[in-house]
Order: C-alpha cells, then sequence, then structure tokens
C-alpha cells in the first residue's frame, strides 16, 4: 500500500537531482569561462526522440567548461542509472520510464558565457524539468546579461514558457 507513496517520493528526488545537475553544469560552464577568460557554450540536444532512449545531452565548447556531472572523469559511470553523467564535454540527462521530460525557451538550444560570466541570450533562458512520477515542475531560469542562475518550481502554463513562472523559495 506505500508504494505509490515511495515511487512518488522517487520519482520527486531524481527531478530534484536532475535540477541540481543542470544547474550545477550551468555555473561550472560559467565558473570556467571567468577563471579562464574564455567564452564557454553550452548546448542542449534531444537524442533518440520519442523512444524509450530518449536523452537531453548537454555539450559544452570547449570541451574543459564542464567538470561535474555524475562520474567527475570522461566514462559512463553506468549506461542504467537515472542520473546524469559525464562523458568527455556531455552531460546526458537519461529518460526512463519514469518519464522525465526538459523544455527550455532557450533560442538554438545554446547558452554562451562570455569571459566576464555574462551571456547573450537575447531574454532570460528558462528550462523546464517535468517527470510523469511526480506533479512537480522544477525550473532553471538563466537571466540576460548578467547570467545570475536561479531554480525553482514552475508554475503555470508551459505554452509558452515564462521565465516569471519560476518560483524560488527561500
Amino acid at each position: 500500500m506505500s508504494y505509490p507513496n515511495m515511487a512518488g517520493m522517487r520519482a520527486r528526488s531524481q527531478l530534484k537531482d536532475t535540477q541540481t545537475q543542470v544547474k550545477s553544469a550551468l555555473m561550472d560552464a560559467q565558473r570556467t569561462a571567468i577563471k579562464k577568460g574564455q567564452t564557454c557554450t553550452l548546448t542542449f540536444t534531444k537524442t533518440n526522440s520519442g523512444t524509450a532512449n530518449e536523452k537531453m545531452v548537454i555539450t559544452s565548447t570547449p570541451a574543459d567548461c564542464i567538470t561535474s556531472g555524475g562520474g567527475g572523469d570522461d566514462s559512463v559511470v553506468s549506461d542504467t542509472d537515472d542520473t546524469p553523467q559525464k562523458v568527455s564535454s556531455k552531460i546526458e540527462l537519461r529518460k526512463k520510464i519514469s518519464g522525465r521530460n526538459v523544455i527550455t525557451n532557450i533560442s538554438g538550444g545554446t547558452i554562451e558565457f562570455s569571459y566576464k560570466g555574462t551571456t547573450t541570450l537575447s531574454d532570460s533562458g528558462t528550462i523546464i524539468l517535468q517527470s510523469t512520477g511526480t506533479p512537480n515542475v522544477k525550473c532553471l531560469v538563466i537571466s540576460s546579461p548578467l547570467g545570475i542562475i536561479r531554480s525553482g518550481n514552475y508554475e503555470g502554463s508551459l505554452s509558452p514558457i515564462n521565465s516569471n513562472n519560476c518560483n524560488t523559495s527561500l
């Protein structure tokens, strides 16, 4: 009888963990850009879209812009794990039966951090994370041009995505 509650709790936990991993990748790229005095670009792409093997992949250019992720080295830690994994210059967000989904309003799926840590986004970029295992919807907002990153719960319509619907709680 307690299984549905445990399944929901696990889905919420995995969703929060995914949000933390994406935020870490964003902050890592921003820090690296400032530290090395270079531009760091993160690209969000979907692979195997519409299949059970669908993944959201975050790729960095140059490759050393993200050093955080599941394994912390250049290899896949586990192919069956549900957590993000570091693969060379990529972090793969794995979608399993829980139906995790990543939606973004970032033009071209690309965020560029300058050597000052600022972004070239024309408007605030919003990343939405959701799962069929929980009604919770998580979000990340990257402000333009300062590159300030905030995370919270998304409340409101997903069409169109609006950064004002990402509510941060203290």
